[in-house]
């Protein structure tokens, strides 16, 4: 019997997921100090420079990311399978990112009226004619 969700992976597979993701990390380190390198010169409306602190702390984060994943990497068996539980996962950034936050506004086409809402509204016990409509367009 197996303790909760666990997920297979040889040991090549995971030092291949490993490898990538630490790249990944070098990649935007790399990223992160060039921004740290730009002068008033190279600022624009649509790029402003940014403080360099924050360069710094994103540099050495994200190396400390990449070597952290290299190091484990290193010593992953490649000739074993490996049952992750999903803190193991997360622990090595193996899991999909979350999806960023959207706004009131960023579903108006998915939305035509309130009365969409009908199903979610029962669940909460209210009427679809009682939703307070935030979008003066939906309510058309």
């Amino acid at each position: 019997m197996i303790d909760g969700l666990k997920i297979s992976f040889t040991g090549a597979e995971l030092r291949e997921l490993l490898d990538e993701r630490a790249a990944e990390y070098r990649a935007s380190a790399a990223r992160w100090h060039r921004e740290a390198k730009r002068t008033s010169e190279d600022q624009t409306e649509d790029a402003p420079l940014l403080p360099q602190h924050i360069c710094k702390n994103q540099v050495a984060q994200d190396e400390w990311r990449a070597e952290r994943l290299e190091f484990l990497s290193e010593r992953v068996n490649v000739s074993e399978v490996y049952a992750l539980s999903l803190g193991d996962l997360e622990y090595v950034e193996l899991m999909p990112a979350e999806p960023e936050m959207l706004g009131p506004y960023d579903f108006d086409d998915d939305i035509d009226d309130e009365s969409d809402l009908g199903p979610y509204v029962k669940r909460i016990g209210m009427s679809a004619d009682s939703v307070l409509v935030t979008n003066p367009d939906a309510a058309e």
